[in-house]
């Protein structure tokens, strides 16, 4: 079901005014916005180009799908999304109006997967899904039947190890992944670490794109077009000074909340 979205007289940049306070974004090529509610246990669709209406499931007392602690929203293909439910230890692929398409349950993975506990998710525009591990720190590549590729990175020795991974995000030619101590990190598809960089200590806030990156530093917005090379950097002005509520990058656009209010800003 969808329902209107308060959208007139609003501020430079905001496009909509949201039902419940978004925790996470995620943006699909076609412009479609979806946002996790953590408060309110409840997922948000919405529909591009206008944002003037949306869909929800979740949330209130009468609620079916009864999500509690998402960690991962990874759009991919004709309006479908991966939804990774830490809370109830379930990988989720919702269809057009959000309806459950498939429901798999971390027991019904391969052993190397449940076993190592999935806590973060993203997903190559071709289908596979890489998948991070919370008890070993790898990371799993995983087709579409459910085949593992390849795993990587780990309690290893070396630059490719990863100590506590924050964040990932995948295109068809390299996986970003931010982990402990402001350390960046970009592997090949296959799991080879292709850069290593140190974002800056004060860093308060990041949201990885596919290709590039953004943060918040005390001072200034910084825009970072190529993950592999975070020494070529351009600062941002129009951006505000509190920290938002959560964040979405594309290649064109960087996406997020202020409290209910969504905003979308326009890379340079």
């Amino acid at each position: 079901m969808r329902w209107w979205v308060y959208s007139s007289c609003l501020l430079w940049g905001q496009v909509a005014t949201l039902p419940c306070v978004p925790t996470r974004l995620a943006v699909d090529e076609l412009g479609h916005i979806y946002a996790w509610c953590d408060a309110d246990k409840a997922l948000l669709k919405l529909w591009a180009p206008r944002y003037d209406s949306l869909s929800r499931i979740g949330g209130g007392p009468a609620s079916r799908e009864g999500f509690f602690a998402i960690h991962s929203l990874a759009p991919i293909g004709n309006q479908q999304l991966y939804v990774l439910d830490v809370g109830r230890q379930t990988l989720f692929l919702l269809g057009t109006n959000l309806q459950v398409l498939q429901k798999i349950r971390f027991e019904e993975m391969a052993p190397e997967l449940w076993q190592g506990f999935p806590t973060h998710l993203s997903a190559m525009p071709g289908g596979d899904l890489f998948i991070a591990l919370r008890e070993t720190q790898e990371i799993v590549r995983v087709d579409a039947f459910g085949r593992i590729l390849v795993r990587f990175g780990g309690k290893i020795a070396g630059p490719a190890a990863l100590v506590r991974i924050h964040d990932l995000q995948a295109s068809e030619t390299a996986l970003t992944v931010l982990d402990q101590g402001y350390q960046l990190k970009v592997f090949d598809p296959w799991g080879s670490l292709l850069t290593t960089s140190t974002l800056p200590p004060t860093m308060q806030f990041c949201v990885l794109g596919r290709h590039n990156l953004l943060y918040k530093t005390p001072n200034e917005w910084v825009y970072i077009p190529d993950s592999r090379q975070p020494s070529q950097k351009y600062p941002l002005s129009g951006l505000p000074n509190d920290q938002p509520t959560a964040g979405y990058l594309t290649s064109a656009h960087f996406y997020y909340t202020m409290g209910r209010a969504l905003f979308v800003y326009p890379l340079p």
